[in-house]
This record gives C-alpha cells, structure tokens and sequence, in this order.
C-alpha cells in the first residue's frame, strides 16, 4: 500500500495503492457488513454498525460506539454508486460541534499495474476544525482497511 495525501481549503483527497483488485475494494466500501469490520478511526471504537443502500438515492446510516460510551452517528444519501469504479455519497455528523454540516466524498478505484488506486475526497469541510478532525479520521480509518485488507489475504482473500 502507498499513500499520498493532498489538501486545500475545504477539500482533503487521499490516494493509496492497494495490492487488490478495484471490484473487491468497491465490495468492502459498499456491502454494510465489510464496512461494520474495517469503518474505525482507532481501536478505542468498539462497535461499528453501518446501514447501507448503495444505489443513487439509497441511504447510509453510520453508527460508531466509542469505548467510553459516546455514541456518534453519521448519515448521508448515495449519489452516485458505479461498480467497480465509483462510489459518491453525502456525509453528515450529527453530533458535530459546528452543527449538522453535509459535505461530500468520492471514492474512486483505477486499476494499475499491481493492483488498485484508490483515491478518496473528501470536500465542502466548512471550518479548520472540521478538517482536522476529518483528516485524523479518514488517516484511521484507511489504516483500518489496510489491516482489514492484509488479514483477509492470509485468509484466503474470502471477499
């Protein structure tokens, strides 16, 4: 996995290189019950319950339950879902401190040689603490998807 990250003002974009194919990475960014088993920022959240209707128009409903007991909820409606290569869906954090904000993230797969591109952007984050906070997020949650990746290969590769 190689990862290169790219901001501006309200938009952060990550890129990584997965040894995989883009159908698979587009299976566990789309089938709920793959999200529920990688969607973390950290450890310290202890479930992850994930909703999803991945067709233009569907919903997703996030539910993350930290290990102290805070319990944060994330919706969006999907606008865009073209399998294998791309998946749009607005994002919204009830719990936000800055108040229920929609942006918007693009999850594209370009096939290259030895594997998938991935690229992700998010955009529309509307103050420096919402990046931030977005950021540390996202780095989380990619790094828990590499893992996911990594111990699904020694098992077989079975998505």
């Amino acid at each position: 996995m190689k990862q290169e990250e790219l901001c501006n003002e309200s938009t952060l974009v990550f890129k990584r290189t997965y040894n995989t194919t883009p159908q698979r990475l587009f299976k566990v960014w789309t089938d709920a019950s793959l999200m529920s088993q990688w969607f973390r920022p950290n450890e310290r959240w202890l479930k992850v319950e994930v909703e999803s209707d991945p067709v233009p128009g569907g919903q997703q409903l996030i539910v993350m339950t930290h290990q102290d007991g805070d319990v944060y909820r994330t919706r969006g409606r999907y606008l865009e879902v073209s399998e294998p290569e791309k998946v749009v869906f607005t994002w919204i954090w009830e719990e936000s401190p800055d108040g229920p904000e929609e942006s918007k993230i693009t999850v594209t797969f370009l096939p290259v040689s030895g594997g998938t591109q991935m690229t992700l952007v998010h955009e529309n984050l509307t103050s420096e603490q919402a990046k931030q906070g977005t950021e540390a997020g996202w780095t989380g949650c990619l790094e828990s998807l590499d893992k996911f990746l990594e111990k699904s290969e020694l098992q077989g590769g079975v998505i």
